[in-house]
């Protein structure tokens, strides 16, 4: 949220994450994001506040891997998803704690994993860093650098697709927002396809913004 200059406070409240039997990824996303953002409106009362809540999920071969129970089922996730493909999926609410009114959408991006060996993968679980996010990975992570190619938005993959959220704040306030694309560029060190000129602006305001080149691998840490 920094990225887009505006000041926030992160406040957490716990829920059940677990899925509804026969719930999809969209169903899933979307139903937990909002829980969070309706919890957090507890938290706050009837304050001229926007809060916004997102949950990301990894859907893999039509199966969803959401955050890790314990090392032995990061180490399976990783494993799967090793030198395969699958989608980082996101729900997102921004909910207005003084009118209670809502507006909840999903985001998609593709993601191609590299072939991480058997060490890589070990040394990372050894950091502890797979233990809170959904497919047991963090794309950001230097030292394993997970992902060999995706398509859409980076920041999503992270937990928050910042064009989209973007798009719903200025619909939903007005506000003027800075240019996001070269903003994420910098900070993310990830070419947005936004910036590369392959953003394809959704035809009605309800429906996400998409982001449809396939990017470059990307560079491998030393």
């Amino acid at each position: 949220m920094a990225l887009l200059g505006l000041p926030f406070d992160v406040l957490t409240a716990p829920i059940d994450e677990r899925p509804r039997e026969g719930e999809t990824a969209d169903g899933l996303t979307c139903r937990l994001s909002q829980k969070k953002a309706h919890a957090v409106a507890c938290l706050v009362g009837e304050s001229p506040a926007w809060i916004l809540a997102a949950d990301t999920v990894v859907v893999h071969n039509g199966e969803m891997l959401g955050k890790p129970a314990d090392r032995a089922q990061a180490r399976e996730y990783l494993t799967r998803l090793r030198d395969t493909a699958h989608e980082a999926v996101s729900g997102v609410t921004l909910l207005n704690a003084l009118t209670f009114t809502q507006r909840t959408e999903t985001y998609r991006t593709w993601v191609r994993m590299r072939a991480y060996s058997e060490p890589e993968l070990l040394a990372y679980l050894e950091s502890g860093d797979a233990m809170d996010k959904a497919g047991a990975y963090a794309i950001q992570h230097e030292a394993f650098h997970p992902v060999a190619s995706l398509e859409g938005c980076y920041a999503n993959v992270m937990g928050l697709p910042l064009c989209m959220v973007q798009r719903m704040l200025i619909e939903a306030t007005g506000w003027a927002l800075p240019a996001l694309p070269e903003t994420c560029d910098g900070a993310l060190g990830s070419a947005c396809a936004v910036s590369l000129g392959t953003f394809d602006h959704a035809s009605s305001s309800h429906q996400p913004l998409r982001l449809v080149a396939r990017l470059q691998a990307l560079p491998a840490k030393g």
